[in-house]
Parts: structure tokens; sequence; C-alpha cells
């Protein structure tokens, strides 16, 4: 089998639709299957090379110039084109960007089956883009779709979404749902490797709370810190609160500043300044070991395309506290693996957060349930299978 892959984005720029395109190039490719990925030099360093062999893999890595929000110019298309005749199917990363749009055009042209994985790109301007601002921000994303959408999501052989909210959202967007797969997304292995050699910490008093992920006023950090506050207020629950990620802007018509710094600035004029660390960025093992150092997982996210933090968070065997959304809604079992949370509701929150610190046995069981949980659902080679199985349906054998 001769796949072409296309994303926007690549190693060594990281994003969550990156690490899948890897993790499923790389798997196919260890089992033999041929793996081209055209991306981009989005994000990576100026000496990354143009052309590259990575664990079997074929990297193209084309020239980006500029643009608007996702869509920018591509050099050296060409590439992309003779790829494309070579290879027995087309699976492209991402919706709204050039590749996807060349890569589209290709399939229709040379008649090779087409699939598209929108990671969450369809709808979810929608839910981060509201208020009479965010109604302006919509504008070019609906013209794109009026122009594009038929040729590029509406051909689409099969579609493939991470949750069944994010399926939902692609019918609601007029994908077929007959061309509609749910194909989670998988834990890094490395993660199982961490956790195996890690020493558990001994047991303290202080139960640790830890919010991962890229931080801006839609993921709702100051909900957590909030609740934070209240439950140091209301309760004699001893707990530290941990906030890690980058301030990321999710649309260019969000505002911008030190979101970091803003965040700071809250938990100090709460007077938990002492409790609640701002940590900004982990990655590699500093990440890994804020999870596996940690108890419970907070997710107060508005809305979630998937939700990868939560899904590691989950394996690192973190009990979860996370709004019904992404991932959440399909993992998250209420008494088991964790709780639902509501993003308007700090003081329910801090009842959580104070009935955690009083139950540290339950707590124990949700922790484990939820690493069981994730190690059986959440598995790559497992879900390698389940796009072999969808290539076979699409006649690629």
């Amino acid at each position: 089998m001769n796949v072409l892959r296309v994303t926007p984005h690549y190693f060594p720029f990281v994003t969550g639709p990156a690490n899948q395109a890897r993790a499923i190039a790389t798997l196919l490719a260890a089992q033999g299957h041929r793996e081209t990925l055209v991306t981009t030099n989005h994000g990576c360093p100026p000496d990354t090379p143009a052309e590259s062999d990575e664990q079997a893999v074929t990297v193209h890595r084309l020239r980006q110039g500029p643009g608007f929000m996702a869509y920018r110019a591509v050099r050296d298309l060409h590439s992309l084109t003779a790829a494309a005749h070579d290879a027995d199917l087309i699976h492209a990363h991402l919706y709204r960007n050039r590749l996807t749009t060349h890569a589209a055009t290709l399939a229709r042209r040379l008649r090779k089956p087409y699939v598209l994985q929108p990671h969450g790109t369809l709808r979810m301007y929608r839910e981060i883009l509201v208020g009479p601002a965010g109604k302006l921000g919509q504008l070019p994303y609906r013209a794109f779709d009026t122009l594009r959408a038929a040729r590029e999501v509406f051909a689409a052989d099969a579609v493939v979404l991470a949750t069944t909210q994010e399926r939902d959202e692609a019918i609601a967007f007029g994908v077929d749902p007959e061309r509609a797969h749910v194909i989670p997304v998988g834990v890094k292995p490395e993660i199982a490797t961490a956790i195996d050699q890690h020493t558990p910490r001994p047991a303290a008093d202080a139960v640790r709370f830890l919010m991962v992920g890229n931080l801006n006023r839609d993921r709702n950090p100051e909900l957590a810190i909030q609740a934070a506050a209240r439950a140091a207020r209301e309760t004699s629950a001893d707990f530290t609160l941990d906030i890690v990620g980058p301030a990321v802007r999710r649309s260019l018509w969000q505002r911008g500043g030190d979101y970091l710094a803003h965040l700071r600035q809250r938990a100090s004029q709460l007077g938990i300044a002492d409790r609640v660390r701002i940590v900004g960025p982990l990655t590699g093992d500093d990440l890994l070991n804020a999870y596996l150092n940690a108890d419970v997982f907070i997710n107060p996210t508005r809305y979630e395309n998937f939700g990868q933090a939560t899904l590691e968070a989950a394996a690192c065997g973190l009990a979860l506290l996370c709004t019904p959304t992404g991932v959440a809604r399909d993992f998250v079992a209420p008494g088991r693996t964790g709780f639902f949370i509501n993003p308007t509701e700090p003081g329910a929150l801090a009842d959580r957060i104070a009935w955690c610190t009083q139950h540290p046995n339950r707590v124990t069981q949700l922790k484990h349930a939820a690493r069981m949980a994730v190690q059986s659902r959440y598995h790559w080679p497992t879900i390698v299978e389940q796009y072999r199985e969808l290539y076979r349906s699409l006649g690629v054998a």
C-alpha cells in the first residue's frame, strides 16, 4: 500500500494533528507500507531538511509563504503532484489550507481514493469565535466553505473523526453519515514506558491537581483558579494546582496580550498564589513528570475537538474532572474514571476539588480505572489497524 499523507504541520513542529499524522505514518511504515508525507516548513528550525527519511517515512517539507489565517501560500507544489501520481490513496490532514486544497484537486483529477481528516476544523470556529467580533471573524470561514467544501469535504471518500462529538459536528456540516468514520487518537508509546519506569511519589497530605493545554480564554483556566480559591476559602481542603502550557490564541480574531501574566495576577488577587502555580509550557520528560506527580486532572475548557492532554493524563493514572466535550464525552464515566464539570460553575468545581481531598481512597480507584480504560481503548497498534481496514474498504490493498 502506497499512501500519500498531506499535513500543513509536522514534526519537529508539535501540534495534536501533526503528532497524529506522524504516529499513523510511522506505524504503517513499520508494517511495510510505503508512506510519503508532504508538509511545510511551518514552525521548523532553519536547518530542518527539505527532504528526509524519518522512521521509514519519506518526508517532503515545502516552503510556506504568506497567507491569511491557516491558508498560506506553498511553494514547490510539483513534488506533491509527483507523489500523488504514485500513490494508491491520498490522506489529507486538516481543512482550509493550501496542501489539502491541492491534494483534493489531485485526487479528483487522478481518480485516487481521498480521505480527509479535519481534526475539528469543520465547525470549531463556531465555538471559539463568539460575540460581535467573533461573528465577524466567522465570515472568512463561511466564505471558504461556500467556495471549497463541496470539493474538499463532501467529495472525500471517507472523513475520519476522532470522537462522537466531532462526528456529530461533521454530519451537521453536511458530511454524509455513511462516509463519517470515528477513529480515536492513541496515547504516545513513550508515556507507557515512562509509567513503567516511574517511582510513585510518597503519599502526601496535599492532593495535586493539574491542568495542561494551550492556554487561552476558551480553555477556561480562570474557572479552575476561581474554583481553587473558593475551595481554599470555604473548606479545609489541602491541595495544590499546577496550570501547565503556553498562551496560544486559537484564532487571529481573539485578544492577545500576556495571558500567563494575567492568570498569575488573577491567582494573586484571589489570595491563592501559594497554591496555584502558572507553570508555563513543559515538554518531554518535564511534562511527563508533571502528569506522573499529580493526582487529579482538571480540564474546564468550554470547547475541545479532542483533548489529547485529557487522554495523556488518564494514561498516567490521573482521575479526571472535565467538561463533557471532546474525548472526555466518550471517555469519562462519572463515578468510575472521574466526573463531569460545568464550564460556568466555579462553585461546583470547588465542591469537587474539596471532595477529592476528603476521599483519597475513592480518588485512587478513579485513577486506576482511568489508566485501565486508556490501555484498553486508545492503544496505537489497535487504532492503526482501524486505518488499514478503512483503506481496504476504499479498494486499497
